[in-house]
């Protein structure tokens, strides 16, 4: 216990002897060794310095007195007016032996720096900002030197931006500490860091972050030489540990390295989390397991312009690479590989090989060598031979386009050519590729996301050659339909992979069905009445022979297709098409649709219709969009020439003023049921016969522009009248009709229909010795109608020779068969000179009835003549005799004759 207590009292003297001359020796060399160094630090100082506070101190960092500085801050050197800041530091500690200090040898044997920073750049032509010290010519002065034997650094980050070599980096020194006789000419030299990376970036882009790094190092220093050989060496990054052997010289324009780095039996998944995290983010579902060994040298120069060369060659053994969701691994995965930086020790002379690659995929495997040289502008070589089961490489390689992807794809490939990044590939890249090989397609399916197109059952050979790709037979089902192609694919490769690259195939296309809705149609859940979108692309062009068996639209269907397919520029055209559809045939059709315009889609269209169904044509067609001629109105066999032209936005709306058809019809054996326009002239024909009317044959030519359907003159030889018809129609249902029908019709009908009996001009099964004509005309719209005699229709048609007499027409017919007895008007006095009205009977002779020049002077006898020989008639000459027009009070209307 005494002795403890004689200790304790020793150790207290001591303390106080020391503390006690600490404090006397502070205040009586403070005011020196300040003065002193900061002289000789101004001396040697190329750049400003800031101080807040200088403190001398023999205890703080006992046994060496120290000099603190506190809050310091050095501008960087620059010819710039406005400096930024080099260096700072919260404490720098410079530390002498207290010796040294007593005999005035100021001679600094530790440095510490602690919370500060270092900010170093590089401009673009190799000038830096650091170069704060100034050489010193006088070296007599030995009272001021370093003989360090300690450097260290505690929570300091160092800032680098080096312009000149597109780089930039961030690492915080936790600790760093450098030991040894730094003023020996040959020493050893102990070096421990404990560093974290922020960031460390290579032109623009990411090759190390957030990752810490512990250094171990034994140098073998020989100053005389600038020498620094390492004897031992150990870097770890992560969890990832080196082994360093070699050596470093200064020189005066950076450090000469010859280093050699080796790791053995490093994870995989290790080295996977050396990435940046913008690639890690897509290998978050991958798992990997394996080992990677390599042996690496870095010799040449470093410095502000210059990089050493890297050359390292590496192992893969028994790798794993397992996506999570799917559980799909690509297994058993050897090679070997080689990495360089090649002659000029840049990017774009790095070169990273593959070779003897071998895994396992699935029930198939993935084998080859593959390179990529010169990583700023990738130029990619590489041989390989794969078989792929198609539904594991979709959930493997995350292709989410594709709902459905089931078969075999086996391919064997040599290819090289320049791809600038796999995310940015450039069309001229791709142009220059040198491709080779073959591949077959077995028992495929597809099914893109949310579209309603499948492809099943493909098989198909393709053969590789550079940017294009030869089918030489590809068949399959299309939505269930058979189909096959055969031809050629140009600039194939930079038409997938980027947008806007043309396309051109040459080819066949044979298919056994093909539904225009489903390719029409981008959503699945769309129905039938869904907005279609049509856009043609301007940027493929193909020229394809074509063979559809079966091809439909909505409800028009059409059989045993043929024609020609061109398109170009986003106009689509086809010629010398022929079909069967609507019980019929149509030939020599050409078809243009020009889409090249914004949301302007012109059709024009020309062909031949041979002998269709009309009625199937109207169902099919779907009445052509209005209701007031429908399919259930007319039957017959169709025979037409077409000519058509409209213009359509993007969703096929129809523009109706600018739609032109121009069609020679002829129709036979035709029907007409329950016809608005025809049962109107149920005034003159019985209803019965008006709802059903046959006819063997009806020419005409119709024409529809401006939202109006304009017929000719046109014949109609019914089993109702014989009747011709003429007028307009349009399409918001106006209609102006006009029709001559032959009274002898008339009156032959409207007699029978009053008695069937009633024989008083005999039953005349055609009256055409002398022909009688009834003009009509019907206005309004289909629903709401006039019909009245057409006296316009009458004066176009007269004939020049026809011999007229006017007479009331309703008098006279009251006489002859008894009609319109509740009209008051018929007792009224026929007038002498009867006024000009609306309904005109027309009488025209045959042309074997007209007889010579005598005959022609008689019927242009004057008109007194004729009333002073009046010649008395009876039954239908009289009935002729005594025709005139109404007066204007008896037009008809509404269906009221």
């Amino acid at each position: 216990m005494r002795l403890l207590k004689r200790i304790l009292i020793v150790f207290s003297v001591l303390l106080v002897l020391i503390l006690g001359t600490g404090i006397v020796i502070s205040s009586i060399y403070e005011e020196d060794v300040k003065s002193y160094m900061l002289s000789k630090i101004n001396e040697r100082l190329n750049t400003r310095i800031d101080v807040k506070e200088i403190n001398f101190s023999v205890l703080k960092k006992f046994p060496y007195a120290s000099l603190e500085f506190n809050d310091v801050s050095a501008d960087e050197v620059t010819k710039n007016e406005k400096k930024g800041t080099l260096f700072s530091a919260q404490s720098v500690y410079l530390q002498f032996n207290i010796i040294d200090i007593i005999n005035k040898n100021y001679i600094i044997k530790k440095i510490n720096v602690e919370n500060g920073l270092l900010n170093i750049k590089i401009d673009k032509k190799g000038n830096n900002n650091y170069q704060v010290w100034k050489a010193v010519s006088d070296s007599s002065n030995h009272n001021f030197n370093l003989a360090l034997s300690s450097l260290q650094f505690k929570n300091f980050t160092f800032y680098t931006l080096n312009e000149y070599k597109n780089l930039d980096f961030s690492i915080e020194a936790k600790t760093i500490d450098l030991t040894g006789n730094f003023s020996a000419v040959k020493y050893k030299l102990t070096t421990t860091a404990d560093l974290f990376v922020n960031q460390f970036n290579e032109a623009g882009q990411s090759v190390l972050k957030n990752k810490s790094i512990n250094v171990n190092t034994t140098f073998s220093v020989n100053q005389e030489e600038n020498l620094y050989e390492i004897k031992e060496g150990e870097l770890s990054i992560e969890n990832l540990s080196f082994d360093l052997i070699g050596n470093l010289k200064e020189t005066e324009n950076g450090t000469n390295l010859n280093l050699k780095i080796n790791a053995n039996n490093i994870q995989i998944e290790d080295a996977f989390s050396l990435f940046p995290e913008s690639e890690k983010k897509k290998l978050l579902t991958y798992k990997s397991k394996g080992v990677i060994s390599f042996e690496s040298t870095i010799i040449g120069e470093l410095s502000t312009q210059h990089t050493p060369n890297i050359e390292a060659d590496f192992e893969i053994k028994n790798g794993t690479i397992t996506e999570v969701n799917s559980n799909i691994s690509l297994s058993k995965i050897n090679t070997k590989g080689s990495f360089s930086n090649g002659k000029g020790k840049k990017n774009n002379t790095t070169k990273l090989s593959l070779s003897e690659f071998n895994s396992v995929f699935g029930a198939g495997k993935i084998s080859g060598n593959y390179t990529i040289t010169n990583f700023t502008n990738p130029y990619i070589e590489f041989n390989s031979e794969a078989n792929i089961d198609l539904n594991q490489a979709r959930d493997f390689f995350k292709i989410d386009t594709l709902e459905t992807a089931i078969g075999l794809l086996d391919i064997n490939i040599k290819y090289s050519g320049y791809i600038k990044e796999l995310n940015n590939i450039q069309a001229q890249d791709l142009q220059k590729l040198n491709a080779k090989g073959n591949a077959e397609l077995k028992n495929a399916d597809f099914k893109l996301v949310n579209h309603s197109v499948t492809f099943e059952q493909l098989n198909g050979a393709f053969q590789f050659n550079n940017n294009n790709i030869e089918i030489d037979s590809l068949n399959g089902k299309l939505n269930g339909n058979n189909f096959n192609v055969n031809g050629k694919f140009n600039n194939l490769l930079a038409f997938i992979f980027l947008q806007n690259e043309p396309l051109t195939v040459y080819g066949t296309i044979e298919a056994s069905k093909l539904v225009l809705d489903e390719l029409l149609l981008k959503d699945e859940s769309a129905t039938k009445d869904s907005i279609y979108t049509l856009s043609l692309p301007n940027n493929i062009t193909f020229k394809c022979v074509t063979a559809i068996d079966t091809f439909t639209f909505r409800r028009f269907k059409a059989t045993d297709v043929k024609g020609h397919l061109n398109l170009s520029n986003s106009v689509l055209s086809a010629s010398n098409v022929s079909f069967k559809a609507m019980k019929g045939q149509i030939s020599n059709a050409n078809f243009v649709l020009n889409a090249s315009e914004l949301n302007r889609i012109t059709m024009t269209s020309s062909a031949q219709i041979d002998d269709i169904d009309i009625n199937q044509l109207f169902f099919e067609f779907e009445n052509f969009g209005q209701e007031y001629f429908v399919q259930e109105n007319i039957k017959g066999r169709a025979t037409s020439t077409i000519q058509f032209a409209s213009l359509w936005d993007s969703h096929l709306t129809l523009n109706k003023d600018l739609l032109y058809v121009l069609a020679d019809l002829t129709i036979k054996n035709g029907e007409l049921i329950d016809y608005k326009p025809i049962l109107a002239m149920s005034k003159y024909i019985e209803v019965d016969e008006l709802q059903h009317i046959k006819f063997s044959n009806l020419s005409t030519q119709i024409e529809i522009k401006n939202q109006l359907i304009s017929i000719p003159k046109t014949f109609i030889r019914s089993s109702a009248l014989d009747v011709d018809v003429a007028g307009t129609h349009s399409f918001d249902n106006k209609i102006d009709y006009q029709f001559r029908v032959l009274m002898s019709d008339v009156i032959w009908r409207k007699a029978k229909s009053k008695k069937k009996e009633n024989t008083e001009f005999g039953y005349i099964e055609d009256d055409r010795e002398g022909k009688m004509s009834l003009y009509l005309r019907m206005t309004g719209t289909v629903d709401d109608y006039k019909i009245g005699y057409d006296s316009k229709g009458v004066k176009e048609k007269w004939k020049q020779d026809l011999k007229e007499e006017k007479k009331t027409v309703k008098q006279l017919l009251n006489n002859e068969f008894g009609w319109f007895k509740k009209d008051s008007t018929i007792n009224e006095p026929i007038d002498e000179k009867p006024k000009d009205s609306g309904l005109q009977i027309e009488w025209e002779e045959d042309e074997d009835a007209k007889t010579d020049d005598n005959k022609k002077e008689d019927r242009s006898t004057k008109k007194e003549d004729v009333e002073k020989n009046p010649k008395k008639k009876k039954g239908l000459g009289k009935l002729i005799d005594k025709i005139a027009q109404p007066d204007e009070e008896e037009f008809e209307e509404d269906g009221d004759f």
